[in-house]
């Protein structure tokens, strides 16, 4: 007889709260364990080996988590257990002497020490099930621990496992699956009796990702021109809609842009011309959560379409009436972004104007200087899609110079000199505050005449790359 009981994503708060006991690091007073292993006449079970963990000890560090206290050796000649310094906290007894095994589970060693007494080995049990994993996804990643032991069990490629060597008792098994997505499932189970068990319940492996699409099937309808797809609905929280793909049956690689989308579990996709000879056409669809990620794919349906069925091959044409790249001045005074998407049409053959089934990828900052991309696609109700790119460049009008520069006379602006000695230029600086050192471009006029009495002007003059000017006067007077 077995007894199955479900977990789910986490243990129950009893077994959490019992693994605290010896990881918190509070509790370490080390105490002493003991425990009796019998044979099934009630003799003592001598050099039975035996194994001492925690209770949420999963073999080979599974999840991290190793045992702080690993117990285990083999009983002396009267079947005898004693072990000293062991942390207090709930622990789980495993013992096997042949092909005779023994467990209790959930052993609580408190400051007063723990005698389990006499423990009796028997004949194991097996227990098997199945796991379940997503479609797209090999079972055999997936592993079954039996948690408080070093038992576990490999999966097969049906899902199918054995755990074997089980004595009769109370057993939480923890299912780990080394792909991405999948969280740690667990399971109670509780064997009454040797013998082989099988778990009627299969063990769906708890999936975080993006469930595949399933029960995918699709057929044609010549009179209505149309290829009609329905598949199963996937359980998923997250779920924002179904996105189909459309492909040449003979492609050699399968496109990643769908054709269309919808909330629905099924899709008509509609054709527009007819077909001179056979064709057909694979689809697939994925689920797609609301960040808009993309799930992926299972398996794909083949429609063969017969010549007088109607197909549609040929996209949309995506007009501007403007030019492909756009400059607007930062902040868009003029709001020529807005005026942009006006200038956009999109025209198919068969279906006419499908301006408003366009979409626009991407984002424009008008705030911020750079150079930006939006992209613009359209599909026609057959699932033909273009796109068409059009580039924004945001610039920021640069600032206009209207500083002069400013020219610094060396000496005074007023030299006064006696007639017959000689004037010697006592220097200039002109520095800008966008240019910077200019005195190379400073132009003098004027001359002095020291032989003749009188007042004489030197003029210094510069202009910067902006066009502004400076001019400063210096005067020389010559006198007797």
């Amino acid at each position: 007889m077995i007894r199955i009981c479900v977990l789910g994503m986490f243990l129950t708060a009893f077994l959490m709260s019992c693994s605290t006991q010896y990881t918190s690091g509070v509790e370490v007073e080390n105490e002493k364990f003991t425990a009796v292993i019998t044979l099934p006449d009630g003799k003592p079970a001598g050099s039975a080996t035996f194994t001492l963990l925690p209770v949420d000890y999963i073999a080979n560090g599974a999840l991290g988590r190793t045992a702080v206290k690993n117990a285990s050796g083999m009983t002396d000649a009267s079947g005898r257990i004693t072990l000293s310094n062991i942390e207090k906290g709930y622990y789980n007894l495993y013992a096997k002497t042949d092909s005779l095994v023994a467990f209790k589970d959930s052993l609580y060693l408190g400051d007063n020490g723990l005698d389990v007494g006499q423990v009796k080995v028997g004949e194991p049990a097996r227990v098997s099930g199945t796991i379940q994993v997503q479609p797209n996804h090999d079972p055999r990643n997936a592993v079954v621990h039996v948690l408080g032991t070093t038992i576990y069990a490999n999966v097969d490629s049906n899902g199918v496992f054995v755990l074997k060597d089980l004595a009769p008792g109370k057993y939480n098994l923890c299912i780990t699956i080394g792909i991405d997505g999948y969280v740690a499932t667990y399971k109670n189970v509780e064997v009454f009796e040797a013998g082989n068990h099988i778990l009627e319940e299969i063990s769906a492996v708890v999936y975080t990702g993006i469930p595949v699409v399933t029960g995918l099937h699709a057929t044609y309808d010549t009179a209505q021109q149309c290829v009609k797809l329905t598949w199963k609905p996937v359980s998923f929280s997250n779920l924002s809609d179904y996105i189909i793909y459309k492909d040449n049956a003979n492609a050699v690689e399968l496109s990643t842009n769908p054709i269309a989308s919808t909330i629905d579990t099924f899709y008509i996709d509609t054709a527009g011309t007819k077909v001179s000879s056979t064709i057909s056409f694979r689809y697939r669809v994925a689920a797609r959560d609301h960040a808009f990620v993309k799930g992926e794919t299972y398996r794909s349906v083949t429609v063969t379409l017969e010549p007088g069925f109607s197909v549609d091959t040929t996209p949309p044409v995506i007009t501007f009436s403007g030019p492909d790249t756009i400059s607007i001045l930062v902040g868009d005074p003029d709001n020529i972004l807005q005026a942009s998407a006006a200038q956009i049409s999109a025209m198919d053959d068969t279906d006419g104007d499908v301006t408003s089934s366009m979409v626009v990828l991407g984002t424009v900052n008008i705030n911020v200087v750079g150079n930006y991309e939006l992209v613009y696609q359209v599909s026609d109700k057959s699932g033909n899609t273009t796109m068409r790119k059009r580039t924004f460049i945001i610039y920021q009008q640069p600032s206009v110079d209207t500083v002069p520069p400013v020219i610094t006379l060396m000496g005074s602006s007023t030299i006064i000199i006696t007639v017959g000695e000689s004037y010697t230029e006592p220097g200039y600086a002109a520095v800008d505050d966008i240019d910077g050192n200019i005195t190379d471009r400073v132009v003098t006029s004027g001359s002095v005449d020291t032989a003749t009495v009188g007042s004489y002007s030197m003029t210094y003059t510069v202009i910067d790359s902006a066009g502004n000017a400076a001019s400063v006067l210096r005067t020389v007077t010559v006198v007797e």
